[in-house]
């Protein structure tokens, strides 16, 4: 991937102006509208090219990361199967925003009434522990200020900071021209480990096959 350039971010459209600002899109009641700029935002399911010398410069073995079919047309010098942790960790956002207690209803309610799956709430507990991780990882240090706000008498935080940010709509971007056009039709076709293959098991997954397999 190209070098993604950095912006600074301190005008009265962008997320970070308007943190206090319950108009936002992003912050508005369920919508077609807010789930349409939240898909554009959370393209967790997009896979690129990716070499297997900048699978190593990321602290992978290349061995262990699964290579596209030929078929799908990656450039043979860049087979391996990638994803962007930006987008992933924004799918998280959006899946605790789709389970929040206001917003259960219309999303999950007439599927699973009050007794959602195992698998949802197992995802919730994932998206939240990722970003958790990602939080403490690159802990904002931004100091904020607190401002008399009018109708208020006590001290009001005020979160519209200045920061330099990644330039999120560059990203938004280059994601949307290298997609795979054919990516959903892919994805149910997605590679099957190929019978004494490589393969890394994490901690805790062996015990949800099992319980899979019951």
């Amino acid at each position: 991937m190209e070098e993604i350039p950095s912006v600074t971010i301190y005008s009265d459209h962008s997320p970070a102006r308007n943190a206090s600002d319950p108009k936002h899109i992003y912050r508005l009641d369920p919508s077609p509208e807010v789930d349409a700029a939240w898909s554009r935002i959370a393209t967790a399911d997009g896979v690129y090219p990716m070499s297997a010398s900048d699978v190593a410069r990321a602290g992978k073995d290349p061995d262990l990361a699964v290579d596209a079919p030929a078929s799908w047309g990656f450039p043979p010098d860049k087979s391996k199967m990638m994803g962007i942790e930006a987008f992933h960790l924004l799918h998280c956002l959006n899946a605790l925003r789709k389970g929040l207690i206001t917003n259960y209803d219309y999303y999950w309610g007439s599927r699973y009434g009050f007794e959602p799956p195992a698998v949802l709430e197992r995802h919730l507990n994932h998206c939240v522990d990722m970003l958790r991780q990602h939080l403490m990882c690159h802990a904002d240090l931004e100091p904020f200020t607190f401002n008399w706000r009018e109708g208020q008498q006590k001290p009001y935080a005020d979160f519209n900071i200045q920061k330099t940010c990644v330039d999120f709509e560059f990203l938004v971007e280059w994601a949307e021209s290298h997609k795979d056009p054919q990516h959903e039709e892919r994805v149910s076709s997605a590679p099957i480990r190929p019978i004494h293959s490589p393969f890394l098991l994490l901690s805790g997954v062996s015990s949800i096959q099992a319980l899979a397999e019951v």
